[in-house]
């Protein structure tokens, strides 16, 4: 799965929700009860969001805010 966010909020709810989903501890997350059934089924992809490369952004101005992000499910079994 691949999410692009153009908003820290919308950016900030997919790193929650990716961390979840990974299992890994975050201090932000120690106060969330993981749901134990989607706790590791995805592993990180990207451990911090991919931002626009410079010449990007010249191109394409509305791009500066872009943050990428992704994690790919695991197998099982």
């Amino acid at each position: 799965m691949v999410i692009l966010a153009y908003h820290s909020l919308e950016d900030r709810l997919v790193k929650q929700t990716f961390l979840e989903w990974s299992g890994k501890s975050d201090p932000i997350l120690a106060r969330i009860p993981i749901r134990g059934e989607l706790a590791g089924w995805a592993a990180l992809q990207t451990p911090k969001a991919v931002r626009p490369e410079p010449e990007e952004v010249e191109q394409n101005p509305r791009a500066r805010s872009a943050r990428l992000r992704s994690v790919i499910r695991r197998q099982t079994g």
